[in-house]
């Protein structure tokens, strides 16, 4: 019974991991510069840092554009978004909008800031592994103390 309840917690546990990996890789992840050129157009988000000089403004239509280069290749940014002082040359950043394979330019309309995932899932694991270590010591220690009372009360009649 000990292990059948465990074996449950695995399963959510995996469950759970299972998802935030989906969620991960389908809303969170972002691709290089590089990573566009194999790309058919459509949402995507692309990290890269900010190139120095190539940060301009369109006083008309109110949009920035900038050239975002991540290894070795570079791709023109044209955002419409409110600039929230995030952007700024040579600071890394993620962008995310419409990438057009026809222009080779992407259309920003986010800003996004970006996340320490490696922080984030050692401070989980930090606390998550000691949790779990001392509930099935516990679980033993009740599981050993009611069969170690068992043997030692035995059955005794009540008296009427």
């Amino acid at each position: 019974m000990l292990y059948l309840r465990w074996s449950g917690l695995l399963i959510l546990v995996a469950f759970v991991a299972i998802l935030g990996f989906r969620r991960y890789y389908n809303e969170v992840i972002a691709i290089t510069p590089g990573g566009l050129t194999t790309s058919d157009g459509g949402n995507v988000r692309v990290l890269g840092v900010v190139e120095s000089g190539s940060l301009g403004r369109n006083s008309a239509a109110g949009e920035i554009t900038f050239q975002l280069s991540g290894d070795n290749e570079r791709v023109l940014v044209q955002y419409g978004g409110e600039n929230t002082g995030d952007l700024r040359e040579l600071k890394t950043i993620v962008v995310e909008g419409r990438f057009d394979p026809a222009t080779q330019m992407v259309a920003a309309d986010k800003i996004v800031p970006i996340p320490n995932y490696d922080f984030i899932a050692a401070a989980y694991l930090i606390a998550f592994i000691p949790m779990v270590v001392f509930l099935f010591n516990m679980e033993r220690n009740v599981a050993l103390l009611y069969i170690k009372i068992k043997q030692e009360k035995g059955y005794q009649p009540g008296e009427y």
